[in-house]
């Protein structure tokens, strides 16, 4: 009997020079069942704490978000369900979309770029190749895109060399092989006077 008591005690009283530490903590409502229960401060800051028990915080009716930012729904007899039973949310909402199954070709593009928004006007089905277009487009990174041409530009160095813009690969060039801000010829253009590019 003495043993249980000392189990649900407290524990001893704070004694002079011993310093004890006191988390705060807050009254809260469960994000899953709705019932109140007490969270630490700092887990509330640091993400955690939104649900009242392991039970609640484990349980996901069907429902997860993937580490790739991308919404699971548990369906078990969809043929894409991988081995837990789930499939991609954008992917089963594009397929009631559209009225049939997604070719093995097809991509679904979330329009305003959020992985988690889901809603059939945000969802576009694309090919593949239209599919990376459409990243390529918004990557920023200057590379030439599916049909654009390819313009004649002079050099960066202000040499007066003029080149195709765009290498095989569709990167984008600002000198021509050889020539660049720290190159010879673009030190003799400059000391010419032809502007060119200053780094």
């Amino acid at each position: 009997m003495e043993m249980l008591q000392n189990r649900t005690n407290k524990g001893p009283e704070p004694t002079e020079g011993v310093m004890m530490k006191i988390r705060a903590t807050e009254y809260r409502f469960c994000d899953r069942c709705g019932k109140e229960y007490m969270a630490r401060k700092d887990a509330l800051k640091a993400g955690h704490g939104r649900y009242c028990s392991r039970r609640c915080s484990s349980s996901t009716k069907g429902r997860v978000v993937a580490s790739n930012g991308y919404v699971l729904i548990k369906a078990v007899d969809h043929p894409d369900a991988d081995v837990r039973g789930y499939v991609y949310e954008h992917r089963l909402v594009a397929e009631k979309k559209i009225g049939r199954r997604l070719f093995a070709n097809e991509n679904v593009h979330h329009i305003n770029r959020d992985k988690s928004d889901n809603r059939p006007e945000n969802l576009e089905v694309l090919t593949t190749h239209e599919h990376h277009a459409e990243h390529r487009r918004f990557a920023n990174r200057g590379l030439r895109s599916p049909g654009e041409g390819n313009p004649i530009v002079a050099c960066g160095c202000g040499c007066g060399k003029e080149f195709a813009k765009y290498d095989g690969r569709g990167r984008p060039r600002v000198f021509v092989f050889g020539h660049g801000p720290y190159s010879k010829a673009g030190k003799a253009a400059r000391k010419e006077g032809f502007g060119g590019r200053r780094w």
